[in-house]
């Protein structure tokens, strides 16, 4: 339920730097992170915005942060570390994970302790969890944004990549391999957002319209109607309601 808030809530000064990342946690909660090494707790409940913790991480900016299994909150770093807390109170520090490179983002598979790091090496790591040990590497695969990477319905990790002439690369999360290289030689791709729709397929914004490919066979089932002019999106989400938002950089409205 949207609500309407203040004047003096909407000016509020949320960081002390540029806001990079923002999710929801639990029990009306959101996690905000900063290129100032700081991770915010809020309290959103009805019309007050109150600050409930602070955590700073050893890297040098957040870039994205992450729910995980357990209770847990993870927050990656430029700097080659990924940082995780508690998600309740106290919020206290459980891991410092050291990297080889800068992470960008990263996602949890379901159902297992592993998480999948996509890193400033052009690869995807996948960590345990319980050990802190990178047990798989897939190289030339990265994304850079948290919905940029996605696990489908079929277990399997979709990337919007930015490795040259493969917009879409689908991997393999029990093989630890690239099985597919979606091109798209008709539509302009710009490593834009995912998201999953239903229970057969996912959706990717690419320059001029939406993609919706079938996780059977990886082909595309339905292209909208393609308009040059919309430069978008790299934010995609789809709604409870059987619909999708995506924020372009075109300032025009549309339905």
């Amino acid at each position: 339920e949207s609500k309407q808030w203040n004047e003096d809530i909407r000016k509020d000064k949320a960081h002390e730097a540029y806001i990079m990342t923002l999710i929801e946690l639990s029990n009306n909660r959101l996690a905000s992170g900063s290129y100032h090494q700081r991770v915010h707790i809020w309290n959103v409940l009805e019309k007050d915005l109150t600050l409930l913790k602070i955590l700073r991480t050893p890297g040098h900016f957040v870039s994205s942060i992450l729910n995980l299994s357990q209770n847990r909150i993870a927050a990656c770093s430029g700097d080659k570390v990924i940082t995780l807390w508690k998600s309740e109170e106290p919020y206290e520090e459980i891991k410092v994970m050291k990297l080889e490179a800068g992470a960008h983002t990263a996602i949890q598979l379901k159902d297992k302790d592993v998480l999948v790091v996509s890193s400033s090496s052009s690869s995807l790591d996948f960590w345990n969890l319980n050990s802190f040990e990178r047990e798989h590497r897939v190289k030339g695969v990265w994304a850079l944004l948290s919905n940029h990477m996605i696990q489908l319905q079929n277990g399997n990790i979709a990337v919007s990549s930015y490795s040259h002439g493969k917009p879409i690369v689908i991997v393999d999360t029990e093989k630890y391999e690239v099985i597919k290289e979606i091109k798209i030689e008709e539509y302009i791709p710009n490593s834009s957002g995912l998201c999953l729709w239903g229970n057969n397929s996912f959706i990717y914004s690419c320059s001029g319209c939406l993609l919706q490919f079938s996780i059977d066979n990886y082909e595309v089932m339905f292209a909208s109607n393609t308009e040059k002019d919309l430069d978008g999106g790299h934010g995609l989400i789809s709604t409870k309601d059987g619909k999708y938002l995506v924020a372009t950089n075109n300032s025009r409205d549309r339905k």
